[in-house]
């Protein structure tokens, strides 16, 4: 084995992949192929083979050019093998992971594990898609650089399904979820009872994280006030808005994530009138106006 050389554009196979390559022989061809069990005699099952200098493996899996290398599921341990076949005394390998197709400057930079003349590449992410990994060696892209990394969804329990951060959540639940000043709200139910002009403060989360646009129209039906389109405070996945009137009654709102109802619009919002206490009354403002009684008249005259 030692003294195999390979001719240009062949590399010599690790002992162990070669002495697994004899083990296959006898598995597809019986025992005729068997090596002799004796200290004279060396079997020697294709030596070489054809490869680049820099080799990049998934497991036994060769990895090339824009083509995809790994398929695996969020937030797998993914472990890539890199092997320099010329065996170079001084060698550097890094990496490049491209992983968020919502913002590609968010990139994964970092350095391989070296153990002799093998390199290992550790990598994981929750972002689904195809994703690319440029991998260098001293300075330049080893031949089949840059390859595809692969994520898909990971598998949950029933009922459950994988949010963008590969977390399992209940399917069972909304996709988007309201709440107003902490109350879930649901679908033509009535969400929460507030008095005239207070304010109620809405928090709507999107657990699929689809970035998505929403807005909301508020009818104030008793009033009789024409709905109008507002759009929510985004941060991320989480959206926020806020909604004051002084029109009492049961009022419907909309909200909207890219134009189309959420599961639980439209919901239902109570107003009644605002507490003035025992001396004043709230006018259809929501402003407490003192009450005139026949004493007070009296007075006046």
């Amino acid at each position: 084995y030692d003294n195999i050389v390979c001719p240009t554009g062949w590399v010599k196979r690790t002992h162990d992949d070669e002495a697994r390559q004899c083990d296959l022989l006898v598995q597809s061809n019986g025992t005729r192929f068997q090596c002799p069990n004796d200290n004279h005699t060396e079997c020697l099952c294709h030596p070489c083979k054809f490869a680049d200098d820099v080799e990049v493996l998934h497991g036994q899996t060769s990895c090339s050019r824009m083509k995809s290398c790994v398929s695996a599921e969020q937030l797998a341990p993914i472990r890539i093998h890199a092997y320099d076949h010329f065996e170079r005394a001084v060698g550097n390998m890094s990496y490049i992971f491209h992983a968020d197709a919502h913002h590609l400057e968010n990139v994964e930079v970092g350095y391989a594990i070296r153990n002799g003349s093998r390199y290992y590449i550790d990598l994981s992410s929750a972002n689904r898609g195809s994703h690319i990994l440029e991998i260098f060696f001293n300075g330049e892209q080893v031949p089949s650089s840059p390859t595809i990394i692969k994520i898909i969804e990971k598998t949950c329990p029933q009922h459950f399904k994988a949010d963008d951060h590969g977390i399992c959540v209940d399917s069972r639940a909304p996709v988007i979820e309201a709440r107003a000043n902490g109350y879930l709200c649901s679908k033509m139910h009535e969400c929460l009872t507030v008095e005239q002009l207070e304010i109620i403060n809405f928090h709507v989360m999107d657990h699929l994280t689809s970035y998505g646009n929403l807005t909301y129209k508020l009818h104030d039906t008793s009033a009789g006030l024409k709905a109008h389109i507002e759009v929510a405070q985004q941060h991320l996945w989480n959206y926020s808005f806020s909604i004051q009137t002084a029109a009492t009654g049961v009022h419907v709102l909309e909200i909207l994530m890219d134009g189309d109802q959420i599961d639980d619009s439209p919901t239902l919002l109570k107003v009644v009138a605002k507490d003035c206490g025992t001396d004043a009354l709230a006018n259809a403002q929501g402003q407490c106006i003192a009450m005139v009684t026949a004493a007070d008249d009296d007075k006046s005259v």
